[in-house]
């Protein structure tokens, strides 16, 4: 999918569009991808469709209080004004640009940040969603099965998709093995990554301990399981702001959500030499060789299955773990991937040209 070209220019004047201020998974990406393309010589800014003040929020221009309200859609279209390109950083930016654009030259780069194969709601949304994407030039997708998604449901040619990955910073030097040498890390207790399969997976494992971090609504819910479950072997670190401190405690990485997208812990596990064991949703088996750098399940496994893979993994996650940290650093880290958004930006101006 895609084409190589040449980089984009020095110098060009990039507007990166986020859904709002919030710090999630999407809009975190699209501002550091912005200050990576200024890194790399181009005149990049970020601003959020909308937002509003408050500590633990993005430190970017907000643009209106709703996404997609009229007064948003003027702002954004004066913001394109005399830009090289536009990039739109997930859902809401698709038909924000889509409309704020028309009648204008400036051109459109349309960041996907999961599989519409999983989301896409009938003839009706995939008919409009269509064409809001005959509006964009080009869609960046995530990983190589949601590119074809795009392709196949929204009719995108293929030459117009590229796919380059989410990333994270390098990190110099890998985490020194935990004292326990029996411990699992889990991130985030909302019910799409299903805490509870993950507490009794673990709790099958003699000698494991759990460790979390996050939040979500299933909070109090998986605590009260823990002290059911894993009494004396858990620790609960809160939402943090340094991930660290759950790496330094940890030897594997468990997943067990239902959905996902191409999820950055994964990233920061691996280049820490932590190995994952996860299900094949999302991105998982793009980030996660099987029985390489960790396991990876099939939907829906049992707990059985779980408790299995994480046995397996942890009496070798050190050497899991070596995999892991040399998997991540040659694909998801920021020198490699803004690399690639640099030939597609360059490849899109390429065709402004002429």
């Amino acid at each position: 999918m895609g084409e190589r070209g040449e980089a984009v220019a020095a110098g060009a004047k990039v507007l990166i569009v986020l859904t709002s201020n919030t710090r999630r998974g999407a809009e975190t990406q699209g501002h550091q991808l912005a200050q990576q393309l200024v890194g790399a010589g181009l005149a990049a800014e970020v601003v959020a469709l909308a937002g509003r003040p408050g500590e633990g929020r993005l430190p970017v221009d907000y643009l209106g209080d709703a996404a997609l309200s009229p007064r948003t859609l003027l702002a954004l279209r004066r913001r394109a004004r005399g830009r090289a390109v536009v990039i739109g950083y997930g859902s809401k930016t698709l038909p924000a640009c889509a409309l704020a654009l028309l009648g204008r030259r400036v051109p459109f780069v349309y960041r996907s940040i999961g599989n519409p194969a999983d989301w896409s709601r009938g003839g009706v949304h995939r008919f409009r969603t269509r064409l809001l994407y005959r509006r964009v030039h080009r869609v960046a997708a995530l990983w190589p099965a949601a590119g074809e998604s795009i392709t196949k449901l929204y009719g995108v040619p293929a030459e117009r998709v590229s796919v380059i990955p989410n990333a994270r910073p390098d990190v110099v030097g890998r985490r020194e093995p935990s004292v326990a040498n029996r411990s699992v890390g889990f991130v985030g207790l909302s019910p799409e990554k299903q805490p509870l399969v993950a507490v009794s997976a673990i709790a099958a494992l003699e000698g494991v301990t759990m460790v979390i971090a996050g939040d979500g609504a299933m909070k109090t819910e998986v605590l009260e399981a823990c002290e059911r479950q894993l009494a004396g072997r858990y620790e609960y670190l809160g939402v943090i702001d340094d991930m660290d401190q759950l790496w330094r405690r940890v030897d594997v990485l468990l997943m067990t959500s239902s959905t996902e997208g191409m999820p950055g812990v994964v990233i920061e596990a691996g280049l820490r030499g932590i190995p994952t064991v996860a299900p094949d949703v999302g991105a998982m088996a793009a980030l996660v060789e099987d029985g390489v750098t960790g396991r990876v399940l099939r939907a829906g496994s049992r707990l059985s299955d779980y408790g299995a893979a994480l046995d397996e993994v942890l009496q070798v996650s050190t050497a899991l773990g070596e995999a892991a940290e040399l998997r991540m650093r040659s694909r998801f880290v920021w020198p490699v991937v803004v690399d690639q958004w640099l030939v597609l930006l360059g490849a899109v101006e390429a065709e402004r040209a002429r």
